[in-house]
């Protein structure tokens, strides 16, 4: 697995977890900083993008496949497992 992918794995759980458990409790501005400011500045779109133009250009298609796949839905998935620990976290 991809340096790249595992760090965006752990931003959108991280994101799901703080976004559930803060969307109650924080302002506005407190929830832009920690959501857009800091999960923001901890992946990037740039290199993801640079890890499947290196894959395209190396020819290795079946790991680029892998990885926007990757990306896609197990970040997905990342961002529900987070939100639910964070719903599950603020009940008990």
């Amino acid at each position: 697995m991809q340096a790249t992918l595992l760090v965006s794995l752990a931003a959108a759980g991280g994101f799901g977890l703080c976004w559930s458990l803060g969307q109650a409790r924080w302002s506005p501005q407190v929830a832009t900083v920690v959501l857009v400011g800091f999960f923001g500045s901890f992946t990037t779109f740039s290199s993801f993008a640079f890890d499947c133009s290196s894959l395209w250009e190396e020819r290795r298609y079946g790991v680029l496949a892998a990885d926007v796949l990757g990306h896609n839905l197990l970040g997905l998935l990342a961002m529900w497992a987070g939100i639910a620990a964070g719903r599950g976290a603020s009940r008990g």
